[in-house]
């Protein structure tokens, strides 16, 4: 869904204000698999994205209880922790706050 979304053309933020993706990244990796107990580095291997940037990000949504953490046999996987309607409603959020973001920079 997002593999290799920064090799492509993306306007305004992006490309201009090195904007950060990973939240986006997590965001559009539990849409696609919302049932899934994953690892970062499972995440990483998909997304393409650096592993020390996706912890911080990984831990970051779980403190804020967006994402649960488990352990199985010494392995720490990472599941989402909200509904798909609220997950939606991130994502959301998070493109509208990219997308003021961008126009107030244009400005």
């Amino acid at each position: 869904m997002t593999k290799g979304v920064d090799a492509e053309t993306l306007p305004g933020v992006y490309q201009n204000y090195n904007y950060d993706l990973t939240r986006l990244r997590v965001f559009l990796f539990c849409m696609k698999y919302p049932k899934l107990k994953f690892t970062t580095e499972c995440l990483a291997v998909n997304q393409g994205t650096d592993r020390v940037v996706l912890e911080k990000e990984i831990e970051r949504l779980t403190s804020q209880g967006i994402l649960g953490k488990g352990d199985d046999a010494g392995i720490t996987y990472y599941y989402l922790n909200r509904t798909q309607q609220e997950l939606t409603e991130l994502t959301e959020g998070f493109l509208r706050d990219w997308h003021l973001h961008e126009i107030g920079n244009r400005s």
